[in-house]
């Protein structure tokens, strides 16, 4: 073994050392597509993700679902006499090395108006965990209006997750008209150093807002770079010995 070892020339070493590095930081396996998503209103009827924006009238209120530049939910009624929903649900995995457990937080913007008897709702569920939830009638007044909730959580890299969105108005309580609006983006916790190579992937055709992939740290950059600066090393030394091999076979060279 160490005759073997000690029979590789120093620019074989160089370019064993660059192509390791370059297969563990650079390159990763392709990870499988990830399931459709599928929209359904209170009719029960499902659509498949390539045909969003998509829509139902009622003869008392109306609901959209919308997949970019966010997975939107609204819902609008007056006078239902049954309960009006939207309801999307989809994928979400962080591709990158590893199996590592990393930190995330899910911003959702949701609003609800009530008026009269009427009632607006909402829900989020992200990886089985219900992380935001209100309902918005005479009763609740703190759960109407605008608001935006962040909730922190951690999901394992390479993973598939289910998220699931819902809204709801309805007249169960009485007359009235009800509207509920809901929206959520992923992103990695603020502060986290550590996201080098991960990015988040979701269900075709669902947008995630502005959020920005994680930047490699200056640790695996440097990585990069040393991997980068073998190989130039490498074909620099192995370019002139070419040169000195093709001029000694010339049987005119001397």
């Amino acid at each position: 073994m160490h005759f073997m070892l000690s029979a590789l020339t120093r620019p074989t070493w160089i370019r064993i050392v660059s192509l390791a590095l370059w297969l563990g930081v650079v390159w990763q396996p392709a990870a499988a597509q990830l399931p459709g998503a599928v929209g359904t209103f209170n009719t029960n009827v499902s659509t498949n993700v390539f045909v969003f924006p998509a829509s139902a009238s009622f003869a008392c209120g109306s609901a959209s679902i919308t997949a970019v530049p966010l997975p939107t939910l609204s819902v609008s009624g007056t006078n239902c006499p049954d309960v009006l929903q939207a309801i999307l649900s989809y994928s979400v995995r962080i591709n990158g090395p590893g199996n590592a457990l990393l930190p995330v937080q899910v911003a959702s913007f949701h609003s609800l108006v009530a008026n009269g008897a009427a009632q607006a709702g909402y829900s989020l569920t992200v990886a089985s965990q219900t992380i935001d939830i209100g309902n918005c009638y005479f009763a609740s007044l703190a759960a109407c209006g605008s608001h935006g909730l962040t909730t922190a959580m951690s999901l394992v890299a390479n993973q598939l997750y289910g998220v699931t969105m819902m809204t709801a108005a309805s007249n169960f309580l009485g007359a009235g008209s009800a509207t509920a609006f809901l929206d959520p983006q992923f992103s990695f916790a603020a502060g986290f150093d550590n996201a080098a190579g991960y990015t988040f992937e979701f269900s075709p055709g669902i947008g995630n807002g502005t959020a920005v992939a994680a930047v490699p740290e200056p640790e695996v950059l440097s990585m990069m770079l040393l991997g980068l600066a073998g190989l130039a090393c490498w074909q620099r030394r192995r370019s002139p010995a070419r040169f000195t091999r093709a001029a000694s076979t010339d049987p005119q060279a001397g």
